[in-house]
């Protein structure tokens, strides 16, 4: 079992861990040999598949870990550049939801601040998935229409703040 799973792992600390799943893998299965071969072939069968099941385990696991990770790198990259955006913009983004009407600021803030899928948008506000799917469409255009406004009338945040 040792010399299985060095071969396959070259040795180290992972190899002593695939041997011992191997070990385990064959005192579970010591019922069922049937003595038609050598003890040895039997046993080294075993040990090859137990440790090349514990190698994809092991690949699955790191995959789904540097996965996540990039999951999390590309949601705090995202969230920098949403921060970056906001400060860019020519007025605060609560005058901006304040122009939209009520059901597509609702709509809007229910997406894209809070993440919630059309479905569930639709469940909360009892209005059919595509009247959401229009409401979102309608009040994410119109926002960006009025910061467009702004942008090409040179209004900035000082100018919007001495207003008041």
């Amino acid at each position: 079992m040792r010399r299985v799973s060095r071969g396959l792992l070259h040795g180290g600390d992972d190899a002593k861990d695939a041997a011992q799943v191997s070990l385990m893998e064959l005192l579970s299965s010591a019922a069922n040999y049937e003595g038609r071969g050598p003890l040895e072939a039997w046993a080294q069968r075993i040990s090859t598949r137990a440790t090349l099941r514990w190698m994809n385990k092991q690949k699955r696991q790191r995959e789904r870990v540097l996965a996540q990770t990039r999951e999390l790198d590309v949601r705090d990259q995202q969230t920098l550049l949403q921060t970056e955006t906001l400060e860019r913009l020519p007025r605060p983004l609560e005058e901006y939801l304040e122009q939209l009407t009520e059901v597509q600021r609702v709509a809007v803030l229910l997406r894209y601040a809070l993440g919630h899928t059309l479905p569930e948008i639709a469940g909360i506000t009892d209005a059919p998935v595509p009247t959401v799917k229009s409401r979102i469409n309608k009040g994410y255009q119109e926002l960006c229409r009025l910061v467009r406004r702004d942008l090409n009338l040179g209004v900035r945040q000082s100018d919007s703040d001495s207003q008041d």
